[in-house]
């Protein structure tokens, strides 16, 4: 019951933020995999054909994340 309970206390803190402040993204995904075993109909994300991004690129990605004003 405890952990549920704060759990629901980080999640509405976190809607908060995001109302008070528009300015910035409020959760950033990476996804460093190209393969996924799901099967999402939806999903165009994971392919066999493309290249997987490169390191460095990945890193210059999470680096620019910084800049964005993540709370």
């Amino acid at each position: 019951m405890w952990i549920r309970a704060t759990r629901k206390v980080r999640e509405l803190r976190m809607v908060a933020s995001a109302l008070a402040s528009t300015s910035h993204p409020v959760l950033a995904q990476i996804i460093p995999a190209r393969f996924c075993n799901l099967s999402c109909g939806y999903c165009n994300e994971y392919d066999k054909v493309s290249e997987p991004v490169p390191l460095d690129e990945m890193l210059r990605r999470i680096d620019h994340l910084d800049g964005w004003g993540r709370r």
